[in-house]
């Protein structure tokens, strides 16, 4: 991870200097912001431009053509359509094309830049526009590391299991990839908000399926994880991992504005940060796993066991006022 990181922070410190040099000459034409921008990021992130296991040039949407289709292998489909614009032009026109083609072939993410803006939408949630994009990073005004933490989302590792968010790295429940604190800790409780008064329709379980409250009696070692999230705002979200409990938890409590900045330094143990802005954990070491929460800002450790997940998940909600029973999982 630590030399993936080095790799994309260099990929992306030599973009921008590319930028800052040829930025009219690009301007001019897509297919040289492809070769000098897109082509070399891909390339970091694992989806060499020359491979055609990995990548499709020119994946043909019938009655038109992708830039790029990611794909794990000749034999499946791509898991991310691409489409690329010269640099500086405008992005918004060119959405509707791009979802258009990820329906078409059935590709649930959707990928759009001109080589300094990436923005990535997952295609088949039904929500308005603007919440399907999960990804907004812009190379020329953010700090590289930022960028490198961004952009890991797009990891070919990441797209392993085909969901954007969840990066295939071993998952320990021990401290063994994080360096003893430089000092002593002892941790204090945060004292809890006050809990809001139920609504009736929020207390009620939901319909159908195996759905169980988070604060349940349930085994998750050994157990496959959950397929959707329910929330208590009612939306229901796909998770496939056991830590897509604390993605999606951690996306929902920012949009209800309750997860601020100011609040994103939440403990999931002695040593760890369960989520922060920076990928840094309270001794200095790095997340091991870091995955960003779309364009929030925010940046989960991925490196939780199942246990650690669900446990750390019903402390937040009750750290932020929000009652851990009124999530729930549909277990299988």
């Amino acid at each position: 991870m630590a030399d993936l990181l080095g790799e994309l922070v260099r990929t992306i410190e030599t973009l921008r200097e590319r930028m800052g040099r040829y930025n009219l000459e690009l301007s001019k034409n897509e297919f040289r912001t492809r070769v000098v921008l897109i082509d070399p990021m891909l390339k970091a992130l694992g989806w060499d431009a020359t491979d055609p296991s990995l990548v499709t040039v020119e994946y043909e949407v019938p009655p038109g053509r992708a830039d790029y289709g990611l794909r794990r292998g000749l034999d499946n489909p791509p898991v991310v359509l691409i489409e690329a614009k010269k640099l500086n032009e405008p992005l918004d026109p060119h959405v509707g094309q791009l979802l258009n083609y990820a329906l078409v072939r059935g590709v649930r993410y959707g990928c759009l830049t001109d080589g300094n803006i990436w923005e990535v939408y997952d295609v088949f949630q039904q929500v308005p526009l603007e919440e399907r994009k999960i990804l907004r990073v812009t190379i020329a005004d953010a700090e590289p590391g930022k960028v490198a933490l961004a952009m890991l989302g797009l990891w070919q590792r990441s797209l392993e299991d085909g969901s954007y968010e969840y990066a295939a790295e071993p998952l320990i429940e021990t401290e063994t990839h994080v360096a003893p604190d430089p000092v002593p800790y002892i941790e204090v409780a945060p004292e809890p908000r006050p809990m809001p008064v139920q609504s009736v329709a929020q207390a009620s379980a939901p319909s159908g399926g195996a759905w169980t409250p988070l604060t349940g009696d349930f085994e998750t070692t050994n157990r496959p994880a959950p397929a959707v999230i329910r929330l208590p705002s009612g939306e229901e979200r796909d998770i496939r991992s056991w830590r897509g409990i604390v993605i999606e938890s951690v996306r929902w409590l920012h949009k209800e504005g309750v997860l601020t900045h100011e609040e994103c330094q939440f403990r999931s143990g002695h040593k760890r940060y369960l989520y922060n802005t920076d990928g840094i954990h309270p001794n200095g070491g790095a997340f091991h796993t870091p995955i960003p929460v779309g364009d929030t800002g925010i940046i989960v450790e991925g490196n939780i066991s199942s246990t650690l997940s669900v446990r750390s998940v019903r402390r937040l909600l009750e750290h932020l006022g929000k009652d851990p029973s009124q999530v729930y999982l549909n277990l299988p």
